[in-house]
């Protein structure tokens, strides 16, 4: 199911500008970075609490 949604997404991203497939990859990457933070932080404190 992820894997269709990627293929989707990008497929999408083939059909515009240059310019636009930069700026939606960039808030794309910001968004997954700021995801991985969260759930990093969510693992931690599951780690923290278990002890």
């Amino acid at each position: 199911m992820v894997n269709e949604k990627l293929k989707q997404f990008i497929q999408k991203l083939h059909t515009l500008p240059p310019q636009k497939r930069l700026l939606i990859l960039r808030k794309t990457i910001i968004e997954y970075k700021e995801l991985l933070k969260h759930l990093e932080q969510e693992w931690k404190n599951l780690d923290l609490g278990e002890e």
